[in-house]
């Protein structure tokens, strides 16, 4: 928790401290590329059979979306993300996920802007448990994204969130997990 709050002061406090010379034309954007790095939160695992809840530790997150900008309060793009955490079992835990965003964007100052926004994807679950097999699922999750414009469409985004999937498996077992909080901090830019 205490890293966590750590990370958090320091993108507040770069997000303040960030200097521009003109304000940036939001209503203009037509795109965005943006890649980040962050932390996933301790969570559990349900697994079934054995029908019993496993933790997982806190991990690493890597995002990497592409967004178009449909209106000058709406995006909707792609993403792929990676998970790497491990269970209180000493199992690592890989979980790559493709799926789409949608977002809204609202303007909060002319160099920031907050976007509340959705996804779903599908989930790619890889297991260091030579017993088991890798699983799928579907995976659902909420997100709200910070985006200070630096200069000339490039931008340091911040987000909290948290992704879910209440559906998923293989042919040996059910997987499904709660909400796994997330806090990313990252680069973007757009057109």
């Amino acid at each position: 928790m205490k890293q966590l709050v750590g990370v958090v002061a320091i993108v507040f406090s770069v997000l303040m401290l960030a200097n521009t010379s003109y304000a940036f034309d939001w209503d203009k954007e037509q795109h965005e590329f943006s890649v980040k790095l962050g932390m996933v939160l301790e969570s559990e695992v349900y697994i079934d059979p054995p029908d019993r809840y496993f933790d997982t530790d806190a991990g690493t997150m890597l995002a990497i979306r592409a967004d178009a900008v449909v209106s000058p309060k709406l995006s909707v793009g792609g993403f792929f993300h990676q998970i790497t955490n491990s269970t209180g079992a000493g199992d690592d835990i890989t979980t790559n996920a493709i799926g789409g965003t949608m977002k809204y964007r609202a303007n909060l100052t002319p160099d920031l802007q907050l976007r509340p926004g959705v996804s779903l994807g599908y989930n790619f679950l890889i297991t260091s448990d030579a017993f088991r097999n890798d699983a799928t699922g579907l995976e659902i999750g909420a997100f709200l994204e910070a985006a200070y414009h630096l200069r000339d469409g490039h931008m340091l985004n911040g987000e909290i969130g948290f992704v879910t999937q209440p559906a998923g498996g293989n042919s040996d077992i059910d997987m499904t997990y709660g909400p796994t909080w997330y806090l990313l901090v990252g680069y973007a830019f757009g057109k």
